[in-house]
């Protein structure tokens, strides 16, 4: 069960943070750029 609560609970978190993330990545630049090298390409 407390496996499952912290799922959760994480899954919440990350999607709460995922607007800060986008502007991060907006902010930056270049992330487009390079996204493909993130994948060993």
């Amino acid at each position: 069960m407390r496996w499952a609560v912290y799922n959760f609970l994480f899954a919440v978190a990350y999607v709460a943070m995922l607007p800060r993330f986008w502007w991060r990545m907006r902010r930056r630049g270049g992330y487009r750029n390079r996204f493909s090298d993130r994948f060993g390409r």
